[in-house]
């Protein structure tokens, strides 16, 4: 579709998808609430909206709940066709509520109920002034040359930033602070159920035997407070040198009584 506006939607309980935009051209969603893509089991879809193959696409604005994943930006397997330079900002994740089978979604549970996100077939991706609150991870990145900007993180998040493929990514000015801390409340979650001990190791985590070591990493300008061990987890061997990587200008405030290693941290 070429420049299709799609506003205020409300979709419920769709489990595998609730919007799904293919082969699309200066798409935008503005607004709406999507709650329950929550197909878990699978480990597949579970998407409360779904960019796949689109050109400078933009969801902004939107709020998403008991979601496996709020946004998904991919390419198409079958003609390999990605998704180019698409914007996901101001939108609104929350973590909690329940998979389709019933059982807890995290933080009650041990996963799901993530934020923002991509496949390998996406490129130029940007993120930025989105919120994500309780949930599983933050932002999943397996796209090339993508931003993630200025976003705000808070709770009990496994993973702030998760980098698995891709390469040339850029992370500046995003906030991630736990609620017990700040003493913050999350709208519809009891906080008295969730272990204080769910916070994450790093503002990011990344797998350096998939990540392309020839492009850049920045990371600058962003602030984490309690975290477990630092900035940037490296988890497993680095087996190309490693190429680009710059961080500068971010705080880090290690939780009390962990073992607390600021910066670049590697495990093989």
């Amino acid at each position: 579709a070429d420049k299709p506006v799609l506003q205020d939607c409300a979709v419920w309980n769709s489990t595998r998808i609730g919007l799904h935009l293919l082969y699309c051209y200066q798409a935008k969603v503005l607004g709406g609430l999507y709650r329950g893509a929550n197909l878990v089991v699978s480990e597949q879809l579970g998407y409360g909206i779904l960019l796949e193959s689109n050109w400078a696409s933009e969801v902004r604005g939107a709020i998403f709940k008991e979601c496996r994943r709020a946004v998904d930006v991919s390419g198409y397997d079958d003609d390999g066709v990605p998704c180019w330079y698409c914007v996901i900002a101001g939108n609104q994740a929350y973590g909690g509520g329940y998979a389709e089978d019933g059982s807890d979604l995290w933080p009650i549970g041990a996963e799901g109920g993530s934020g923002f996100g991509s496949h390998g077939p996406a490129v130029g991706t940007v993120y930025e002034n989105n919120l994500c609150v309780n949930t599983f991870r933050g932002f999943t990145i397996r796209g090339r040359d993508e931003t993630i900007r200025n976003n705000t993180l808070i709770g009990a998040i496994s993973t702030p930033i998760w980098c698995q493929h891709g390469g040339g990514l850029l992370v500046e000015d995003n906030r991630y602070t736990d609620q017990y801390e700040e003493g913050l409340e999350t709208p519809g979650t009891s906080t008295g159920a969730i272990s204080l001990t769910r916070r994450p190791d790093s503002l990011i985590y990344l797998i350096p035997t998939e990540y392309d070591t020839d492009k850049h990493l920045t990371v600058k300008g962003n602030t984490a407070r309690n975290v477990k061990l630092g900035l940037v987890y490296v988890d497993g061997a680095v087996d190309a040198p490693i190429k680009n990587w710059v961080m500068h200008d971010n705080t880090v405030v290690i939780l009390s009584g962990t073992p607390g290693i600021v910066g670049l941290l590697n495990r093989d």
